[in-house]
């Protein structure tokens, strides 16, 4: 099954995962992910604040955006 549709709170862990992979596909070295980590960290008060919204498929998310 395929969805797309608002975070819930306690997936803000598994949104900064895909975050930082997201990021290091673009081979950046370790020093610039490191100044980059609280941007790609997702945390719960962000997911109550901004839209981000999830895209699973079979309950297991691929990706994620957001509006802030």
């Amino acid at each position: 099954m395929r969805c797309i549709g608002k975070a819930e709170r306690d997936a803000d862990s598994e949104l900064s995962r895909i975050a930082y992979l997201a990021k290091s596909y673009w081979k950046y070295s370790n020093q610039y992910l490191d100044i980059w980590k609280n941007e790609l960290t997702i945390t719960r008060e962000y997911i109550d604040q901004h839209i981000v919204r999830c895209y699973c498929i079979d309950e297991r998310i691929l990706g994620f955006d957001s509006i802030p």
